[in-house]
């Protein structure tokens, strides 16, 4: 074979031998990309199902804070007397959230609020109720009157007073006792009193006088009588609610006035616009478990003509072994307690004590609080996700 055919036939080996070499590279290449992809693919799914689980978690949880926001909404309009409609609408990041708001009873409200966004949608079911606390630090309170004391008559608790405080004989306080010329607010306020006045006359009224003799017995919700209430002998009144009483309240002859045993630990009041009297083994108390008591309050401003209370008609008198379980209020008139009379707290303008009258401060009734009051404050009894 000649040199020249020699030199073509290798030239042409030399060709065919780089297009197949190219051949191969490029398979390979594509083959590593294609797998590249592939594994890039494989990798790319759980991120991205990460991602979409993530802003599904946080569209939820934003439908969350908005029926929560609801709810928070309701509870500042409650605490701050602000008007809440039936239905209350809250537009949040541009979708429509709602709370539907149910009253049970006037010291609990059901609110159910319902929010969507992004498709998701989360419901809450709150229960709000109201409480009513008072604060008692001292077994006596006395503003300017100020306080005497005769006779054996003796205070277990303590005593603050703004005014000038005389132990004569044998008479004792066995608390601390403080005083101040300093006016100090009492811890209830007149508008505390028609308050209690307004929420008992939400209730039933009886227009006249209420009179419970000779073992004669009944039980009464929320209740406003536009005279006087008498009790003697044995008469007996059970309270399920608030009361107040236009008039006079007088109570003889072991007559009694108690709260219902579904009270249970709570208190409630009685406001007498007149004078109250409670004589002769009478007795006034709570339900009879630990921290229920009533106050039973007067805003009338009947004091004594003279230092021993024996001339004029205090706002409130208790005498002759009269027991009142309670606390008993007349911030601008005299409470006067004689004859081993006992209560377990006053707050008054003058008090005077004598003849073995006592005043027993109950720890208990420290953080008071009322089952029924227009005077409340709401907080959340119990939430959760329905």
């Amino acid at each position: 074979m000649s040199s020249s055919k020699l030199k073509t036939e290798n030239s042409k080996a030399r060709l065919y031998s780089n297009k197949e070499s190219g051949q191969v590279v490029l398979i390979a290449v594509i083959l590593s990309v294609s797998v590249s992809v592939l594994i890039l693919f494989a990798l790319s799914l759980p991120i991205a199902d990460q991602i979409r689980n993530a802003g599904d978690y946080l569209s939820s949880r934003q439908a969350l804070i908005n029926s929560e926001s609801l709810n928070d909404e309701v509870l500042y309009r409650l605490n701050n007397n602000k008007n809440i409609p039936s239905v209350l609408n809250l537009s949040v990041l541009g979708d429509i959230s709602y709370s539907i708001v149910a009253d049970w009873n006037s010291s609990t409200k059901q609110v159910l609020s319902n929010s969507t966004y992004r498709d998701f949608t989360r419901k809450i079911e709150a229960v709000f109720i109201s409480n009513r606390t008072v604060i008692f630090d001292f077994g006596v309170w006395i503003a300017s009157g100020g306080l005497r004391m005769e006779n054996s008559s003796h205070i277990d608790g303590n005593v603050f007073s703004m005014g000038t405080i005389l132990e004569m004989g044998s008479s004792y306080v066995s608390g601390i006792v403080s005083t101040s010329t300093t006016p100090v607010n009492l811890p209830i306020s007149d508008e505390d009193i028609n308050n209690w006045k307004a929420q008992a006359s939400s209730g039933k009224i009886i227009d006249g006088d209420l009179n419970l003799d000779n073992k004669s017995t009944t039980t009464v919700s929320a209740l406003k009588i536009t005279h006087n209430l008498n009790l003697k002998n044995s008469g007996s009144l059970t309270l399920n609610g608030p009361l107040y009483v236009m008039g006079n309240l007088d109570m003889d002859n072991s007559s009694k006035i108690q709260l219902d045993p579904s009270y249970g630990g709570k208190s409630e009041t009685i406001v007498v616009d007149g004078t109250i009297s409670l004589a002769n083994s009478t007795y006034l108390g709570g339900s009879g478990q630990n921290g229920s008591t009533i106050i039973l309050a007067t805003q009338n401003t009947s004091g004594c003509s003279n230092v021993d209370c024996t001339e004029g008609t205090p706002a409130i008198r208790l005498s002759n072994s009269a027991e009142a379980s309670a606390i008993l209020l007349a911030p601008h008139g005299a409470v006067y307690l004689s004859n081993s009379a006992s209560t377990k707290s006053v707050l008054a303008n003058y008090l005077y004590m004598q003849n073995s009258a006592e005043i027993n401060y109950d720890p208990y009734i420290v953080n008071t609080n009322f089952k029924t009051s227009t005077s409340t404050f709401w907080s959340i009894s119990s939430l959760k996700e329905i």
